[in-house]
């Protein structure tokens, strides 16, 4: 993988080193092994998979709410945890370093869950047991676009490729895959949801916002300012006509011939010209 002077963090893309696995992603790594290693040895694969793998219509149905959290742990087979790990390696490094280990970890949880939820969801009368930390990979591997949307890296080791337009073309594979290879051992549905959940995550309040403004019931406030400004401006020019009117009359009849009202309105009239008058 090579740099590009457009990628944020450019300067620092040097270190740590190339090989250097960050705290968090150790600690994930060491997880996964050991359980994939104990579960091989224990003989019960299947039977700890119907427990604690995601099984859709069990969550939903049965309350079986661990499950979540516990099929992101679990991995059916030595390529399968590989190329997860693997992934995570390579994509998540940054991220970790970039974001700090808590903000990493959470983000971890949130994407794994929530690509978990979201496929419980859109196969809620599945049995079958979904297992692998593909949703949260796919989520950090989200992540790592946004944060350098122009990093460079060789697809199959050969395709240079912007990071940006591979995430764009796995969401593409992993949206069609899901609704034309149902019966696929790779729940590519898991995948989408992943990014999915990555994406409402790391937007979540310009949506939160974008939602508000949309559904917000419109305030009638500024109708009625403009209306109170309409009715003040009618108020002023019939104000003004009277006194106009009383004007008229004094120069012909004089002061004495006003009556006590028409006096009154004359005499507010001037304090109030008075005040406008006055220098600021």
């Amino acid at each position: 993988m090579r740099y590009q002077y457009s990628s944020r963090g450019f300067r620092n893309s040097f270190n740590p080193p190339q090989f250097y696995i960050p705290e968090g992603i150790k600690k994930i790594i060491i997880i996964n092994i050991v359980i994939f290693i104990l579960i091989e040895l224990s003989g019960l694969k299947f039977a700890i998979f119907r427990e604690f793998g995601l099984i859709p219509e069990k969550l939903l149905f049965d309350m079986a709410i661990w499950q979540p959290f516990t099929y992101m742990f679990l991995h059916d087979g030595f390529f399968h945890i590989l190329l997860n790990m693997l992934f995570l390696w390579m994509f998540g490094r940054e991220v970790e370093t970039t974001w700090g280990k808590i903000a990493f970890y959470k983000y971890y949880m949130v994407t794994g869950v929530g690509a978990g939820l979201l496929n419980a969801i859109i196969n809620y009368s599945s049995t079958i047991p979904v297992v692998g930390a593909s949703g949260a990979v796919f989520g950090i591997l989200l992540a790592f676009a946004v944060l350098y949307p122009n990093r460079i890296v060789l697809l199959y080791g050969l395709i240079p490729i912007r990071v940006k337009y591979l995430v764009m073309g796995l969401a593409f594979i992993a949206l069609f895959s899901s609704i034309l290879m149902k019966d696929s051992r790779v729940s590519h549905l898991t995948h989408l949801s992943g990014m999915i959940t990555g994406y409402i995550y790391l937007n979540w309040n310009w949506l939160k916002w974008k939602f508000t403004k949309i559904f917000k019931p419109k305030s009638p406030t500024k109708s009625f300012t403009v209306n109170e400004k309409k009715q003040s401006k009618v108020d002023s020019r019939l104000i003004q006509k009277r006194v106009d009117e009383i004007l008229d009359k004094l120069s012909e009849d004089g002061w004495d011939n006003l009556s006590e009202a028409e006096q009154k309105i004359l005499y507010r009239a001037s304090e109030e010209y008075s005040r406008r008058d006055q220098p600021n």
